[in-house]
């Protein structure tokens, strides 16, 4: 019996386009040119090896991803994601750039995702990822006019030279993952607006750090000394916003439990140590453990359902998102007499 569906048109010449042309992104090359693809397997990987960008599957799923990461950490790190809610279902996804000059992923059934638009649209454009993690779309004969770029859209990671808040009116914002399983956008955000850092929750603000004296943010002095680095505070023509920079592998991630941290890889421990988090503790995130969740910073895990519930989502739970909360373990029996 055949495979229940259809090759799409568009994903059967794109096949035969290269196999004719033997034209495809390897690990050799930092640039995806417009007469190549990326397939799942293959991979592009900056100048100095740095970064690289291809498809992964995150803890636990069976989903495919366009992402980032660290080419010489050991542990796979995203750090940013093109299709984070839109995920492929197979390994037959292939990443392009069409005739119009915009980034696209499609795969066999015929599924497809714009990552980046080229307006008002070209031929002569190269996708390139660059030693800061930063995947930038530009004309194939001037570099330097770079279209599009993954900074102006991030995911959960803050990295160094990305800036975070209004630049050429749009608000850039981390945001978090469902769940360590599931990159779709979570109800935390981490920013800046109005001379201040914030969390929000579902637009709330849970968390903010005073505002900016000229030095650093009222409440958190600390973010402008070692070992964060340099930390650059701008308001100018062009926006609000901050950017920082690091002589180590920093990254700053708003995560599912409404914490933002500050990691560092360090060689010798083989992984990534917390140097900074906000707020500090997780208790001090609201409703962190849902309804009917009990929060305790010195327990580990430090949230727990009061007796008779249990988690409402107990692989949600499993996954680090408790905001689902806890329900009975049985229903009460109650009835009513006439």
């Amino acid at each position: 019996m055949g495979y229940p569906f259809r090759y799409p048109l568009r994903f059967i010449l794109l096949s035969l386009h290269l196999f004719v042309t033997g034209e495809s992104a390897t690990s050799t090359t930092d640039t995806l040119s417009q007469t190549g693809s990326l397939s799942d397997g293959q991979t592009l990987i900056s100048l100095n090896k740095t970064f690289e960008l291809g498809f992964f599957s995150p803890n636990g799923s069976s989903n495919r991803y366009v992402g980032i990461w660290y080419y010489k950490i050991p542990l796979q790190t995203p750090v940013w994601i093109a299709n984070r809610n839109n995920p492929l279902l197979d390994t037959s996804g292939v990443l392009y750039i069409n005739n119009n000059g915009e980034l696209m992923i499609v795969d066999r059934i015929g599924r497809s995702f714009v990552v980046a638009y080229y307006n008002p649209g070209g031929k002569d454009v190269e996708a390139t990822i660059l030693d800061s993690g930063n995947l930038v779309l530009r004309e194939t004969n001037n570099s330097s006019s770079i279209i599009w770029q993954s900074f102006d859209y991030p995911t959960d990671t803050w990295l160094p030279g990305m800036k975070l808040g209004v630049t050429e009116g749009q608000h850039r914002l981390t945001t978090s993952w469902r769940s360590s399983s599931d990159p779709t956008t979570g109800d935390f955000a981490f920013g800046l607006d109005s001379s201040q850092l914030f969390i929000w929750q579902k637009n709330v603000v849970s968390w903010s750090s005073g505002l900016w004296n000229g030095t650093s943010f009222a409440h958190n002095p600390e973010l402008s000394e070692p070992p964060f680095g340099s930390l650059n505070f701008v308001s100018d023509s062009e926006g609000v916003y901050c950017t920082f920079s690091s002589i180590y592998y920093t990254r700053f991630v708003v995560d599912m439990t409404g914490q933002t941290r500050e990691f560092t890889w360090v060689d010798s421990q083989g992984d990534w140590v917390l140097f900074w988090s906000v707020p500090h503790a997780t208790c001090e995130v609201y409703n962190v453990c849902g309804v009917f969740g009990l929060c305790n910073d010195m327990a580990l895990p430090a949230c727990t359902c009061v007796q008779g519930f249990v988690p409402a989502s107990q692989s949600d739970w499993d996954n680090g998102d408790k905001s689902r909360g806890c329900v009975r373990q049985s229903r009460l029996q109650c009835s009513t007499s006439q």
